[in-house]
């Protein structure tokens, strides 16, 4: 459920907010009681913060129009496919601080970065989850205010464990630990999505 209405900007206390996520970074809400892997945690702990993921709603902030484009239908597919079959329940594993590409096709692409002191480990389904807020929320409206119809999508969503999906471009024929942040690819998918963030609680 989202406490924020993407397309009516807020006032207030909620505009304080997202300024000060835009300065200093993520901002989470709704608080956690999952344990948190850590540097020091036992395996055994990590795996134990991974496994309740699934049960839980993804909270934390989202970014819309941050990257370049990945194709709308495209991104649509990559993230239904991570929730589906076999990819459902392969696991990722990202190093602290790093980010892997976990699905690409063409010149679209689904990333997973960890802001966390340890590798973390997550399913394809727990990516699809977070980042289908991005294909729902994201590139409805161009820079210009004209729809889009989500015929492109950039976005990146935050969650509570820290650890954050991107839907952006991709260059399928570089490395899976390349950052989506240093590919460019600016106007290989045409069309300038509005750029926004909010709160999904």
């Amino acid at each position: 459920m989202k406490s924020l209405n993407k397309l009516a900007p807020q006032a207030g206390a909620l505009s304080a907010l997202l300024f000060q996520a835009t300065c200093t970074g993520t901002v989470l809400v709704g608080g956690s009681t999952q344990p948190q892997p850590s540097q020091a945690a036992e395996p055994e702990a990590v795996s134990l913060a991974i496994d309740t993921r699934s049960t839980t709603a993804v909270q934390g902030m989202q970014y819309c129009g941050n990257f370049a484009n990945a194709d709308g239908s495209m991104a649509v597919s990559l993230v239904t496919a991570l929730g589906q079959g076999h990819l459902e329940t392969r696991e990722y594993t990202v190093a602290a601080h790093g980010c892997n590409r976990v699905q690409c096709w063409d010149t679209s692409g689904v990333y997973v970065c960890n802001d966390n002191a340890a590798a973390i480990t997550v399913t394809g389904a727990q990516v699809s989850t977070a980042a289908s807020s991005i294909n729902s929320d994201c590139c409805l409206f161009s820079t210009s205010g004209s729809e889009l119809h989500q015929s492109i999508m950039a976005g990146q969503q935050f969650t509570q464990w820290g650890w954050n999906v991107v839907v952006a471009y991709a260059d399928c024929n570089v490395g899976v630990t390349v950052k989506p942040s240093v590919l460019g690819g600016y106007g290989v998918n045409a069309g300038a999505c509005m750029q926004f963030s909010g709160i999904v609680v």
